[in-house]
């Protein structure tokens, strides 16, 4: 089950730690070719032993499937002001709470397609989009966001244990291309303050 997004547009200028200014909006269907790009791009690759997108015919999304989540969810772009480069990306959706989640309510935030360019990684883009999506649960009056990490990934899992999420769950992961058996790890983060979930 997921939530239909008629929501309208955004546009917010950020200005990091590191001084740079950053426009973070909502993407448009016209950004389709470009997410898509942009995704596939990151995701063709192996690192640390991690199963990943890395064959042309393997990609992690197209525009058509972009199209598709342009109606479900909310797809947030960091951009360059200057030059309107996308820096990166990342999907926010309400998705049916995972058994074992914890959860409270109907639905859950859930994140996924996070995503920088290879160029630009390391200066706090991807940590910024993730807030933001966390910021868009609670504003939603979300309780739980979840996510899935292949368990190849170890840093990756590594990262978002740092960031306060939690693994619940283990399920297989359908990788027709697969050089090893694969998981998806299931994390699960509370949106809640200490404060409400103690109410």
């Amino acid at each position: 089950m997921l939530v239909e997004f008629n929501s309208p547009q955004f546009i917010e200028a950020i200005r990091l730690e590191t001084g740079q200014l950053l426009t973070v909006r909502q993407a448009r269907i016209g950004d389709i070719d470009a997410i898509a790009s942009l995704v596939n791009r990151a995701y063709m690759y192996e690192n640390e032993g991690e199963t990943a997108f890395k064959r042309e015919n393997d990609l992690r999304t197209t525009a058509q499937h972009l199209a598709i989540d342009l109606r479900t969810s909310v797809i947030m772009l960091a951009i360059n002001p200057g030059s309107s480069q996308i820096y990166g990306c990342v999907q926010y959706k309400e998705v049916l709470p995972t058994t074992g989640s914890g959860s409270d309510q109907d639905r859950n935030a859930y994140f996924g397609m996070l995503t920088v360019d290879p160029n630009f990684q390391g200066r706090g883009y991807g940590n910024k989009l993730l807030t933001l999506a966390e910021e868009l649960g609670r504003a939603r009056g979300r309780h739980f966001m979840e996510i899935q990490v292949v368990d190849h990934s170890t840093h990756l899992l590594d990262q978002y244990g740092r960031l306060g999420y939690k693994e619940f769950a283990r399920v297989d992961a359908p990788f027709r291309f697969a050089t090893k058996p694969t998981q998806f790890v299931k994390m699960v983060k509370s949106l809640q303050s200490p404060a409400a979930s103690a109410a």
